[in-house]
Formats: C-alpha cells, sequence, structure tokens
C-alpha cells in the first residue's frame, strides 16, 4: 500500500492541492474585478456627462437671458447653504 495513489496523484507528488486552491481563487476573483472595473468606468462617465451637460446648459441659458435683457441668473439660488 505504500504506492497507492492519493487522490489520483502518485504518492510523492501530492502537494496538498493547495495549486488547484490558489488557481480557484483567482479565477474567482477575476470576473468580480472586472465587473466592479466597469461598473465604476460606467458610473464616472455618467457623473462626468451629467457635469458637462449642466455646464453646457447654464452658458446657454446665460446666452439667452442676456439676449432678453434679463439679469444675470443667481449661481445660488436652489442651492442649500454650505455648512
Amino acid at each position: 500500500m505504500q504506492n497507492a495513489p492519493v487522490c489520483g496523484r502518485a504518492g510523492g507528488d501530492y502537494d496538498g492541492g493547495m495549486g488547484d486552491i490558489w488557481g480557484a481563487i483567482v479565477w474567482g476573483l477575476i470576473p468580480t474585478i472586472v465587473v466592479a472595473g466597469l461598473f465604476a468606468f460606467v458610473i464616472r462617465s455618467i457623473l462626468r456627462m451629467d457635469r458637462t451637460e449642466r455646464k453646457l446648459y447654464a452658458r446657454v441659458e446665460a446666452e439667452e437671458r442676456l439676449k432678453r435683457g434679463l439679469p444675470p441668473r443667481d449661481e445660488t439660488a436652489g442651492r442649500s447653504a454650505k455648512r
């Protein structure tokens, strides 16, 4: 019984299966990391697009107010006080 295979391997070559475990851990984490990266990229893009759109809208609104002879819009109107 000395040379009996352990888990399908020769008795002297068995390493406890740690190589298989680390491989499984890495392959299990890769999809999570990729999805988290994509999520962060999409959220960042949405926030940047919103910020750019607000700036553009404010500029167009200021031009229209100027054409009509209205005073500039109060920038703090509608915002809560900073604490």
